[in-house]
Protein backbone atom coordinates (compact mmCIF):
# COMPACT_ATOMS: atom_id res chain seq x y z
CA UNK A 1 0.00 0.00 0.00
CA UNK A 2 3.05 2.68 0.54
CA UNK A 3 4.03 1.81 -3.04
CA UNK A 4 0.90 2.75 -4.19
CA UNK A 5 0.21 5.94 -2.28
CA UNK A 6 3.40 7.16 -3.58
CA UNK A 7 2.55 6.72 -7.21
CA UNK A 8 -0.18 8.55 -6.08
CA UNK A 9 1.40 11.71 -4.44
CA UNK A 10 3.73 11.56 -7.59
CA UNK A 11 0.72 12.01 -9.78
CA UNK A 12 -0.74 14.62 -8.36
CA UNK A 13 2.78 16.70 -8.11
CA UNK A 14 3.09 15.64 -12.00
CA UNK A 15 -0.39 16.86 -12.75
CA UNK A 16 -1.38 13.53 -14.11
CA UNK A 17 -5.01 12.32 -13.82
CA UNK A 18 -6.42 8.94 -13.99
CA UNK A 19 -10.01 7.31 -14.87
CA UNK A 20 -11.69 6.30 -11.60
CA UNK A 21 -9.54 8.66 -9.32
CA UNK A 22 -7.65 7.99 -6.10
CA UNK A 23 -9.52 4.60 -5.36
CA UNK A 24 -8.56 3.27 -9.01
CA UNK A 25 -4.78 3.95 -8.86
CA UNK A 26 -4.19 2.20 -5.48
CA UNK A 27 -6.30 -0.75 -6.16
CA UNK A 28 -4.30 -1.07 -9.61
CA UNK A 29 -1.01 -1.04 -8.40
CA UNK A 30 -2.15 -2.90 -5.16
CA UNK A 31 -2.82 -5.66 -7.52
CA UNK A 32 0.57 -5.22 -9.25
CA UNK A 33 2.06 -4.70 -6.20
CA UNK A 34 0.71 -8.53 -5.71
CA UNK A 35 1.92 -9.94 -8.49
CA UNK A 36 5.28 -10.53 -8.59
CA UNK A 37 5.79 -11.65 -11.75
CA UNK A 38 4.70 -8.74 -13.36
CA UNK A 39 8.58 -7.35 -13.48
CA UNK A 40 9.04 -6.96 -9.68
CA UNK A 41 7.06 -4.05 -9.45
CA UNK A 42 7.67 -1.61 -12.36
CA UNK A 43 5.17 0.60 -13.43
CA UNK A 44 4.34 2.29 -16.75
CA UNK A 45 2.34 4.80 -17.71
CA UNK A 46 1.91 7.06 -21.05
CA UNK A 47 -0.74 8.74 -22.38
CA UNK A 48 -2.59 7.44 -25.80
CA UNK A 49 -2.96 10.72 -27.14
CA UNK A 50 0.65 11.33 -27.51
CA UNK A 51 2.69 8.49 -27.84
CA UNK A 52 1.72 5.23 -29.94
CA UNK A 53 3.76 1.70 -27.88
CA UNK A 54 4.86 -0.53 -30.81
CA UNK A 55 7.20 -2.69 -28.75
CA UNK A 56 7.96 -3.64 -25.40
CA UNK A 57 9.85 -5.70 -23.50
CA UNK A 58 9.69 -6.77 -19.92
CA UNK A 59 12.25 -8.21 -18.00
CA UNK A 60 12.61 -9.02 -13.80
CA UNK A 61 14.54 -6.17 -13.55
CA UNK A 62 13.37 -3.57 -16.66
CA UNK A 63 10.64 -2.40 -18.78
CA UNK A 64 11.33 -1.54 -22.17
CA UNK A 65 8.63 0.35 -24.53
CA UNK A 66 9.53 1.48 -27.86
CA UNK A 67 7.33 3.64 -30.53
CA UNK A 68 6.34 6.85 -31.69
CA UNK A 69 5.25 9.93 -31.37
CA UNK A 70 1.77 10.66 -32.85
CA UNK A 71 2.74 14.26 -33.31
CA UNK A 72 5.77 13.79 -35.85
CA UNK A 73 6.42 10.20 -35.78
CA UNK A 74 9.84 10.89 -34.46
CA UNK A 75 10.68 7.14 -32.92
CA UNK A 76 11.96 6.37 -29.32
CA UNK A 77 12.32 3.96 -26.85
CA UNK A 78 11.36 4.10 -23.05
CA UNK A 79 13.37 1.93 -20.24
CA UNK A 80 11.77 1.75 -17.10
CA UNK A 81 14.55 -0.01 -14.73
CA UNK A 82 15.40 -1.33 -10.92
CA UNK A 83 18.77 -2.63 -10.39
CA UNK A 84 19.90 -5.16 -8.47
CA UNK A 85 21.33 -4.91 -4.51
CA UNK A 86 23.76 -7.36 -4.76
CA UNK A 87 27.00 -6.13 -6.61
CA UNK A 88 27.73 -9.56 -7.86
CA UNK A 89 24.54 -9.33 -10.42
CA UNK A 90 25.37 -5.71 -11.95
CA UNK A 91 27.65 -6.42 -14.48
CA UNK A 92 24.82 -8.89 -16.05
CA UNK A 93 22.06 -6.53 -15.47
CA UNK A 94 23.94 -3.62 -17.39
CA UNK A 95 24.54 -6.25 -19.84
CA UNK A 96 20.85 -7.10 -20.33
CA UNK A 97 20.57 -3.73 -21.12
CA UNK A 98 22.93 -2.88 -23.63
CA UNK A 99 21.52 -5.79 -25.40
CA UNK A 100 17.79 -4.72 -25.66
CA UNK A 101 19.60 -0.98 -26.54
CA UNK A 102 21.14 -2.42 -29.31
CA UNK A 103 18.15 -3.74 -30.81
CA UNK A 104 16.53 -0.97 -31.77
CA UNK A 105 17.85 1.93 -33.78
CA UNK A 106 16.07 4.34 -31.60
CA UNK A 107 17.06 7.52 -29.23
CA UNK A 108 16.57 5.88 -25.54
CA UNK A 109 15.08 7.97 -22.64
CA UNK A 110 15.79 5.34 -19.63
CA UNK A 111 15.40 5.99 -16.10
CA UNK A 112 14.93 4.35 -12.48
CA UNK A 113 16.55 3.13 -9.34
CA UNK A 114 19.94 1.78 -11.00
CA UNK A 115 21.14 0.97 -7.32
CA UNK A 116 24.28 1.90 -8.51
CA UNK A 117 26.48 5.05 -8.64
CA UNK A 118 28.95 6.77 -11.09
CA UNK A 119 31.32 8.55 -9.19
CA UNK A 120 32.27 8.98 -5.42
CA UNK A 121 30.77 12.10 -4.53
CA UNK A 122 27.12 10.51 -5.65
CA UNK A 123 27.44 8.82 -1.95
CA UNK A 124 28.14 9.41 1.83
CA UNK A 125 28.65 7.58 5.15
CA UNK A 126 30.10 4.56 3.58
CA UNK A 127 32.41 2.77 1.52
CA UNK A 128 32.19 3.16 -2.55
CA UNK A 129 32.83 -0.45 -4.87
CA UNK A 130 35.17 1.01 -7.40
CA UNK A 131 34.23 -1.90 -9.74
CA UNK A 132 31.29 -1.77 -9.66
CA UNK A 133 31.35 2.16 -10.50
CA UNK A 134 33.63 1.07 -13.07
CA UNK A 135 30.64 -1.20 -15.08
CA UNK A 136 28.02 1.41 -14.38
CA UNK A 137 30.29 3.79 -16.04
CA UNK A 138 31.80 1.63 -18.95
CA UNK A 139 27.97 1.24 -20.05
CA UNK A 140 27.08 4.82 -19.98
CA UNK A 141 29.66 5.11 -22.43
CA UNK A 142 29.46 2.61 -24.47
CA UNK A 143 25.68 3.30 -25.29
CA UNK A 144 26.27 6.67 -25.68
CA UNK A 145 24.20 8.45 -22.66
CA UNK A 146 24.23 11.64 -21.12
CA UNK A 147 24.03 11.48 -17.54
CA UNK A 148 22.33 15.08 -16.81
CA UNK A 149 23.13 17.10 -13.90
CA UNK A 150 20.74 16.69 -11.04
CA UNK A 151 18.68 20.12 -10.06
CA UNK A 152 17.22 21.04 -6.69
CA UNK A 153 19.55 18.67 -4.61
CA UNK A 154 22.75 15.59 -4.72
CA UNK A 155 21.25 12.41 -3.36
CA UNK A 156 17.65 10.61 -4.08
CA UNK A 157 18.34 7.88 -1.04
CA UNK A 158 18.07 7.98 2.52
CA UNK A 159 18.79 6.02 5.04
CA UNK A 160 16.96 8.01 7.48
CA UNK A 161 19.50 7.08 10.18
CA UNK A 162 21.66 9.02 12.08
CA UNK A 163 23.72 9.99 10.84
CA UNK A 164 22.20 9.02 7.47
CA UNK A 165 23.47 7.46 4.26
CA UNK A 166 22.87 9.34 1.19
CA UNK A 167 23.08 8.17 -2.28
CA UNK A 168 22.19 9.07 -5.73
CA UNK A 169 20.21 5.97 -6.68
CA UNK A 170 17.92 7.56 -8.81
CA UNK A 171 18.54 9.30 -12.42
CA UNK A 172 17.62 9.64 -16.14
CA UNK A 173 19.60 9.10 -18.98
CA UNK A 174 19.35 10.18 -22.56
CA UNK A 175 20.55 8.91 -26.08
CA UNK A 176 23.19 12.12 -26.69
CA UNK A 177 20.79 11.98 -29.89
CA UNK A 178 18.11 13.46 -27.78
CA UNK A 179 20.18 16.20 -26.48
CA UNK A 180 21.39 17.70 -29.75
CA UNK A 181 17.48 17.51 -30.94
CA UNK A 182 16.45 19.01 -27.97
CA UNK A 183 19.17 20.72 -25.72
CA UNK A 184 16.94 21.61 -23.12
CA UNK A 185 16.21 18.58 -21.37
CA UNK A 186 17.08 18.71 -17.33
CA UNK A 187 16.33 16.89 -14.63
CA UNK A 188 14.57 17.68 -11.04
CA UNK A 189 15.17 16.59 -7.69
CA UNK A 190 10.99 16.37 -6.00
CA UNK A 191 10.20 16.49 -2.46
CA UNK A 192 9.89 12.96 -0.99
CA UNK A 193 6.83 11.56 0.60
CA UNK A 194 6.67 8.30 2.50
CA UNK A 195 9.09 7.10 0.32
CA UNK A 196 12.85 6.55 1.25
CA UNK A 197 13.18 7.93 -2.30
CA UNK A 198 12.79 11.46 -4.02
CA UNK A 199 11.30 11.03 -7.18
CA UNK A 200 12.73 12.57 -10.00
CA UNK A 201 11.15 15.11 -12.78
CA UNK A 202 12.45 15.13 -16.39
CA UNK A 203 11.53 17.93 -18.09
CA UNK A 204 12.02 19.16 -21.66
CA UNK A 205 12.84 22.73 -20.95
CA UNK A 206 9.61 24.54 -22.49
CA UNK A 207 10.26 22.20 -26.06
CA UNK A 208 7.31 22.43 -28.07
CA UNK A 209 5.55 19.10 -28.37
CA UNK A 210 2.25 20.04 -29.71
CA UNK A 211 -1.09 21.42 -28.54
CA UNK A 212 -0.73 21.63 -24.59
CA UNK A 213 -4.20 19.68 -22.67
CA UNK A 214 -7.09 22.60 -21.20
CA UNK A 215 -7.92 22.42 -17.81
CA UNK A 216 -11.03 23.55 -16.54
CA UNK A 217 -12.17 23.83 -12.49
CA UNK A 218 -15.80 23.30 -12.24
CA UNK A 219 -15.71 25.41 -9.46
CA UNK A 220 -14.49 28.27 -11.11
CA UNK A 221 -17.95 29.09 -12.09
CA UNK A 222 -18.82 29.42 -8.69
CA UNK A 223 -16.45 32.50 -8.62
CA UNK A 224 -18.19 35.94 -8.21
CA UNK A 225 -18.14 37.50 -11.82
CA UNK A 226 -15.80 34.60 -13.61
CA UNK A 227 -19.00 34.28 -16.39
CA UNK A 228 -18.81 38.18 -16.92
CA UNK A 229 -15.23 38.11 -17.05
CA UNK A 230 -15.13 35.15 -19.95
CA UNK A 231 -18.24 37.17 -21.72
CA UNK A 232 -16.15 40.29 -21.88
CA UNK A 233 -13.16 38.61 -23.04
CA UNK A 234 -14.62 36.61 -26.33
Amino acid sequence: MEEALAVWEVSKVLEISFKGGKKTVLKKVCEIEEDASRAGGLLCLWDGDWFLAEVQIIKDRFIATIGKLKSSGWQCGFLNVYGPLMDSEKRYFFGDLLTVLSMFNVSWFIGGDFNSILNVEEKSGNLVNGSVMDIFRQFVQEAELVDLPLQGGSFTWSSNRKPPTLVRLDRFLLSHQILSAFPGFLQQLLDSSISDHHAIFLSSGGYNWGPRPFKFFSYMLEEEGFVDKVVSNL
